[in-house]
């Protein structure tokens, strides 16, 4: 069965719309964020470093990371509106 040019010129629907991939970008800059905020000095053989038990290190930082990937599955999931 041949195509017509109706069918050729089709707009043809968009996978992953616009939003999706800002808020995707968004969660993603958000996740290496958390990640940045856990790292430090770590303790060695020969010194003791407190820092590792830094609320930083342990809580902020995993807590972003854990909304970093909540955004991530809502970017992905996100419907919108029938229109777009």
């Amino acid at each position: 069965m041949e195509t017509t040019d109706k069918e050729k010129n089709k707009p043809q629907p968009k996978i992953i719309p616009m939003w999706n991939i800002i808020f995707i970008g968004i969660s993603f800059l958000i996740i290496i964020l958390g990640f940045a905020l856990m790292t430090g000095a770590p303790s060695g053989a020969t010194e003791y470093n407190p820092d590792i038990f830094s609320v930083r290190r342990i809580t902020v930082g995993p807590m972003i990371s854990l909304a970093g990937f909540v955004l991530m599955i809502v970017a992905i999931l996100w419907r919108g509106k029938k229109g777009e």
